[in-house]
């Protein structure tokens, strides 16, 4: 629109003027009910968030004008996401001629309309109308949460002076926090009921891809990741009020926040994938046991012998399909961190992270595939065991010290650990997180430029010009060589172990015609392979020679 007379000019200023006032207005008033420890307005009786679509995340955060201050985030999300994320493809996979087969099959009219797959592939929340735009697939919303009370607030600097409990109270997710981070992806590519997000086994059996197990920061890393860390964006305003109320364990900003994610993240990914089965036993008695629930291979492997798998001690007994191992992979890294470089705390929550998952696993071999109300109880006691020691490792120091504690302990196996595929693959998934981050933290290559005691906005934006491009190069010339050394050290065709550690590609843009199945399922015959053929015995050879060149 073009307005020709001075007098609409004056208009138009005056709107701008009011506008960013009320945001401001806004801002403050969350800010100091948050620093006050109240509720945030509203919150006796909050109305219904709402998801208004990514159309409005867009106008910010697709390309930035060259007047726009970059200090805190690039603007650039939107376009990097679309152009390089899987997840904007979700919804165009229903479409494809593997939905619409598994929509046959299932004997569902359109899967493109059904909630029980656009929960998922399309971000339509219990309790709210289905998206307006399907076609954005999981877009911005679906991690971050409905904006619909945060999306002008957020926009201002001073939205770095709000706590993560009133920006939570106005519907935003935190996902700089490890554990909702965790939640927000696990509720997908684990499950959850409350939010009608469920594989089943027939959905396997139409022709779903089966859900890997997922390393947190691994998958983050290969999305690719379309923000900065703390450590990546560097000096921005506020920052120093920002880390003590968003990371008061860690008040300087100077905890290796990849390290952190992992550690955390293994836990929160035993803890879903312990609530989806009770939740299941206990809101859907009628329909357990859920067979998807189960570890795919505890049926389906091979029967060669000798095998590693007869030299292992198993979880459940012979003939008895138990639940899968990935998600307790992680947890004695956890512990260890919880215990410091104390070795009476480690054994002592070694001793009842066993006791409580060997509990589990015999509620599993009452009958094939579990006793329901045994089976239920034990996970309510594993959890109330769990959740406390959650908390202790998110107000741990994740320092160096810890990090190459954390990876001394990914790399010990006992003699009688032959972790299975899934496993193997969190362990060096995790591994490598943890080892580039140490690298990264020692070579220190990020030189970012500091913010000066007098800077004009001209000077303000060329600085940060300059850390961004900085950034972009260090991630193009060391940060990803260093993903494929490692990805190739591990699961490279020439290895004696091939143990693929890549996530299956495939990005196109929203509307293409070309719907992006054909790698996720041109993959998947490689991957039952890789499966098929994973030997615990060289897994373990491998895994020793690595602790060996770090000594």
């Amino acid at each position: 629109m073009i307005l020709k007379c001075s007098k609409c000019w004056v208009l138009l200023a005056g709107w701008l003027c009011l506008s960013v006032a009320s945001v401001e207005a806004q801002v403050t008033e969350v800010a100091q009910t948050s620093n006050s420890g109240e509720n945030a307005p509203g919150v006796t009786n909050p109305p219904l968030d709402k998801y208004l679509g990514s159309d409005r995340c867009d106008q910010c955060h697709f390309n930035p004008t060259p007047r726009v201050v970059r200090d805190f985030a690039m603007l650039t999300e939107a376009s990097q996401f679309i152009a390089h994320d899987k997840h904007s493809q979700a919804f165009s996979l229903l479409k494809g001629e593997l939905g619409q087969q598994m929509g046959r099959l299932l004997g569902l009219n359109d899967v493109t309309l059904e909630r029980q797959c656009l929960s998922c592939h399309a971000n339509w929340q219990s309790g709210h109308e289905q998206p307006v735009r399907l076609e954005m697939g999981v877009s911005c919303e679906s991690c971050h949460g409905p904006s619909s009370r945060w999306d002008l607030p957020h926009s201002e600097p001073k939205w770095r002076l709000v706590g993560p409990d009133a920006k939570a109270a106005l519907g935003m997710v935190d996902v700089r926090n490890p554990v909702r981070r965790s939640e927000q992806c696990f509720s997908c590519h684990i499950g959850n009921v409350a939010e009608g997000k469920v594989i089943t086994h027939a959905m396997y059996a139409a022709g779903h891809p089966p859900l890997p197990g997922i390393e947190i920061e691994s998958f983050i890393e290969q999305m690719p990741a379309h923000w900065r860390t703390l450590t990546e964006k560097g000096a921005f305003e506020h920052r120093d009020a920002y880390l003590k109320l968003n990371s008061p364990q860690d008040p300087t900003g100077s905890d290796l926040p990849r390290t952190r994610g992992v550690l955390i993240g293994g836990f929160v990914a035993l803890r879903e994938s312990l609530e989806l089965i009770a939740d299941q036993a206990r809101q859907r008695p009628e329909e357990w046991p859920e067979l998807a629930a189960f570890d795919c291979q505890a049926c389906h492997h091979d029967l060669r012998s000798p095998s590693w798998r007869q030299e292992r001690i198993p979880l459940a007994a012979p003939g008895r399909p138990s639940l899968p191992e990935w998600p307790f992979a992680l947890v004695k890294v956890g512990l260890r961190q919880i215990s410091g470089d104390d070795p009476q705390q480690f054994a002592a929550l070694q001793q009842a992270f066993h006791q409580h998952r060997k509990d589990l696993f015999l509620s599993i071999q009452k009958q094939p595939f579990g006793e329901r109300v045994a089976t239920q109880a034990a996970i309510t006691k594993f959890l109330s065991w769990l959740q406390p020691n959650l908390v202790l490792l998110e107000t741990s120091r994740f320092d160096q010290a810890a990090a190459e504690r954390a990876r001394l302990e990914l790399t010990s196996l006992t003699d009688s650990e032959f972790p299975d595929f899934h496993s193997a693959r969190q362990l060096v998934w995790a591994l490598g997180v943890i080892d580039r981050e140490i690298a990264t933290n020692q070579q220190a290559p990020l030189s970012l430029k500091p913010i000066p005691d007098k800077e004009s906005v001209t000077q303000r934006r060329t600085r940060e010009e300059a850390n961004i491009r900085q950034l972009l190069d260090w991630r193009e010339n060391v940060a990803k060589p260093r993903q494929q050394a490692w990805v190739a050290q591990w699961g490279n065709d020439s290895t004696s172990l091939k143990l693929p550690l890549m996530l299956p590609a495939g990005v196109g843009k929203v509307n293409d015609s070309d719907i992006p199945e054909s790698s996720i399922v041109e993959n998947l015959p490689g991957a039952l392979e890789a499966i098929s053929s994973y030997d615990a015995v060289k897994f373990r050879q491998e895994l020793l020679k690595f602790k060996e060149s770090k000594r």
